[in-house]
């Protein structure tokens, strides 16, 4: 299982590894790998570098691919995971002496169990939603042609079913709806359309695999966003609608969002029995709410990187260790990478050097 999760990425050289990036054809610079730099070690003062690890299921690979009695004199390592529930074995296997790990955890029960497991885990209250540049979704005027949209893949999970049947009962069938949408789990955009018919959705503009600017686009042209998902992480496009000026309605009995950021000015929470009259509230209201002058003050890639900046800070003055210059700034699109490329040019450097803790055999 160890040599499998480290031939996943050797396989594609050495170079690819140390950043674990899988190539692409006609692949962007500005494209990053599974794990990012966001600050070099300094051998001449000790001071710590940083690595940021991307996704639940990068960890045992990580583990697998590194010497981490080598790493830990270092680097410190800053783990994002991709979904909510972290009673998992993954987890465990950052437990090593000497290496300290901060794992994003927006979710209160995620947060309190890696507090639970002491050691060197530090858990942060950010997630993989926090890191939204503001920029791209923005508050433009538009004129409002949707009356909801949801940004989620074609999964159950998902739970359009329970969307739709909220919108009949609710008596708005024929409200203009945009969903956005990608392929998952044998699902295509034909179910879902075959999906809007059986509960009599009449008014349904379906968008898939598109670009961000046109989801941006779509989101700024909408009243209000939805999210009805039971189990799900930070979500990103709870986020964009945010930015974008468009409240939501997020599902009250989700786990792994970080439901405190809905607030009077954001949005509503709704069980499923709540949600007609919530959808009502939310389209007909939905003027009276302030969710991008919200978000600008408590979300977003900056005030981001500034909670977890801190939080490093911290960690290296309680060991003693000098903290000298802050990490690089990044952000999502929708994974992350540098805001600023003279930063990515000059932490690249370090990539080659991340070569030669490569384990040889595991």
């Amino acid at each position: 299982m160890a040599r499998g999760r480290r031939n996943l990425y050797l396989r594609h050289g050495s170079a690819l590894a140390a950043a674990m990036k899988f190539p692409r054809e006609n692949d962007s610079d500005h494209r990053q790998g599974n794990l990012l730099v966001l600050k070099r070690f300094n051998a001449g003062t000790g001071e710590k570098g940083v690595l940021y690890l991307q996704y639940t299921e990068s960890i045992s690979s990580f583990v697998a691919l590194f010497d981490l009695d080598s790493l830990c004199n270092r680097y410190r390592i800053v783990v994002e995971p991709s979904s909510w529930g972290y009673q998992d074995d993954a987890f465990l296997l950052l437990i090593h002496p000497g290496l300290d790990v901060v794992i994003l955890a927006q979710d209160e029960l995620d947060f309190e169990y890696v507090r639970s497991l002491n050691g060197h885990l530090h858990p942060l209250r950010i997630g993989a939603g926090d890191w939204i540049d503001p920029y791209v979704f923005s508050a433009q005027a538009e004129h409002k042609e949707f009356d909801f949209v949801m940004v989620a893949s074609w999964s159950p999970v998902k739970r359009h079913s329970i969307f739709f049947s909220a919108l009949a009962e609710a008596g708005l069938a024929d409200a203009p709806i945009a969903l956005i949408g990608y392929p998952w789990e044998g699902r295509n955009q034909s179910h879902i359309e075959d999906l809007a018919r059986s509960y009599g959705l009449t008014n349904v503009a379906f968008h898939e695999c598109i670009p961000r600017e046109e989801v941006a686009r779509i989101i700024r042209r909408s009243r209000a966003g939805v999210m009805l998902t039971r189990r799900e992480g930070a979500n990103r496009g709870v986020y964009e609608c945010l930015f974008s000026g468009v409240p939501v309605v997020i599902s009250r009995e989700n786990r792994g969002f970080n439901k405190s950021h809905i607030t009077a000015e954001t949005g509503i929470l709704a069980s499923d029995n709540e949600l007609p009259s919530a959808l009502c509230r939310i389209r007909d209201e939905a003027h009276t709410f302030k969710p991008r002058e919200w978000a600008l003050l408590n979300t977003g890639y900056r005030n981001a990187w500034r909670i977890l900046n801190e939080k490093l800070r911290g960690l290296a003055i309680d060991n003693r260790e000098p903290y000298t210059k802050n990490i690089a700034l990044i952000k999502s699109a929708p994974f992350a990478v540098y805001d600023v490329y003279v930063e990515q040019v000059e932490l690249t450097p370090e990539y080659e050097i991340l070569k030669s803790f490569i384990r040889d055999s595991v």
